[in-house]
């Protein structure tokens, strides 16, 4: 009975939790949130809720419940528990410790159920050759292309720095190369999300769609964004599964008590039946008033019952009711989400196409594609990418390209160079 009751707990907890955001994302080298480790700066948000014996019901402890900063040594400081490490932890670990401490405080046999997770990343930082150097927000699963993406792309000057038509070349030649590449990401990041507004369980590559690199860099796209498609699905099916566990669960609960109500109806009937019989007798003087008090007395203690078994079987029909409500909104939230998301890619692929095509006509006017098709010698460059992470203390410069995993606090260098010094520095940095 009691590892009944546990699993129950633990499913209702599993119920009174969904809602969370979806957890999207990956981690600083997995590639997944459930790996990402906290540190100083972070903002997470704490929620706890604990079984409540009396009510039957899971209450939220509002008191605890909020959105903390992870302080310069890495501890929460939390109301009730006080510090509470953080450092190094994942929002899980942190969420497992933060209970167990209260268990411990309040005494209570069950820990109660924490989540944490991440209200805002520390940031990355974007300096050298891009348009807008600064400071941006991390997110997990963040890439070196995707940091340049955000910081608007690659610097690029409207004035003639001394290289002539041939820089010109290059400059108008690498805008277009970059305009391609994000629309071929785009399109395929449509034809996934159009899959799953429609509920497909697959998807191809769009047609007629190009990428610079090749047939190669064009699957390896499409890869990944079924990946991301199956993860999606995964995650919106576990979700639902739960909340259809938590109403097999509360129908069964009502089926018990729905027997217990049968049987406490049967005895009140018969206990008042017996009132009725002893208040005859004693008006007849064939009976005593004591035991028409005791009778009447368990009768009123009948009646309470059945009323307290009539309420529960009410509550839980209310909360099928409401778990059918979530299920409903779980849909039409991603439904929204999807379409939101789909009109988002759809007027960026414009404005992409727009910007295509008015580059292409700037390369035509200033005669940079002739420089390109008949120059001998003509001058390329290719962007570098260098990280700065503090590592055991020490600050270490990491070479990285584009698909190169960055973490919080990160300073992400961008340079436009010649291909011999790429090569320089990659020998050098094997070297070493």
């Amino acid at each position: 009975m009691h590892k009944a009751r546990k699993w129950f707990l633990g499913t209702l907890m599993a119920f009174a939790m969904v809602g969370g955001t979806l957890p999207a994302a990956l981690a600083q080298e997995s590639g997944k949130v459930a790996d990402y480790r906290l540190g100083s700066l972070d903002r997470v948000a704490v929620k706890v809720v604990a079984w409540d014996s009396t009510s039957l019901t899971f209450t939220e402890m509002v008191a605890l419940s909020g959105e903390y900063t992870i302080s310069q040594d890495g501890t929460l400081m939390l109301p009730v528990l006080g510090v509470v490490d953080a450092d190094g932890l994942t929002p899980a670990e942190l969420a497992d410790a933060i209970s167990f401490d209260l268990q411990r405080m309040i005494g209570i046999e069950e820990p109660p159920s924490t989540t944490v997770s991440v209200a805002q990343y520390r940031p990355v930082y974007v300096l050298g050759d891009v348009q807008r150097p600064g400071e941006y927000a991390y997110r997990p699963g963040l890439r070196v292309g995707q940091a340049i993406a955000i910081a608007s792309g690659f610097f690029r000057s409207r004035e003639d720095d001394g290289t002539g038509a041939g820089r010109e070349a290059i400059r108008a030649g690498g805008t277009l190369r970059e305009l391609r590449l994000d629309l071929a990401r785009r399109k395929v990041q449509e034809a996934r999300l159009l899959a799953e507004s429609e509920s497909r369980d697959d998807f191809n590559a769009p047609e007629g769609v190009i990428h610079p690199d090749g047939d190669a860099a064009m699957a390896d796209l499409v890869a990944r964004e079924k990946q991301l498609f199956a993860a999606r699905q995964e995650a919106l099916e576990r979700e639902h599964e739960s909340l259809l566990e938590s109403m097999r669960l509360l129908e069964t609960e009502i089926g018990a008590l729905e027997g217990k109500r049968g049987g406490l109806n049967q005895q009140v009937a018969m206990m008042r039946e017996s009132v009725g019989n002893m208040e005859t007798l004693l008006e007849r003087g064939l009976a005593r008033s004591p035991n028409l008090i005791a009778m009447q007395r368990a009768l009123i203690d009948l009646e309470a019952r059945q009323l307290d078994a009539e309420t529960q079987v009410f509550r839980a029909r209310q909360e099928i009711a409401e778990t059918e409500r979530r299920i409903a909104d779980l849909r039409d939230r991603r439904a929204t989400n999807v379409l939101d998301e789909v009109q988002q890619v759809q007027a960026e692929i414009a404005r992409l196409e727009v910007r295509i095509a008015t580059t292409q006509q700037i390369v035509l006017e200033t005669g940079a594609e002739a420089v390109l098709q008949t120059s001998e010698e003509p001058l390329t460059l290719v962007p570098q990418y260098s990280i700065s992470r503090e590592v055991d203390g020490e600050l270490t410069r990491i070479p990285a390209d584009q698909d190169t995993l960055l973490m919080p606090l990160d300073l992400l260098q961008v340079d436009w160079v010649q291909p011999e010094a790429l090569a320089a520095s990659g020998s050098e940095t094997a070297t070493q």
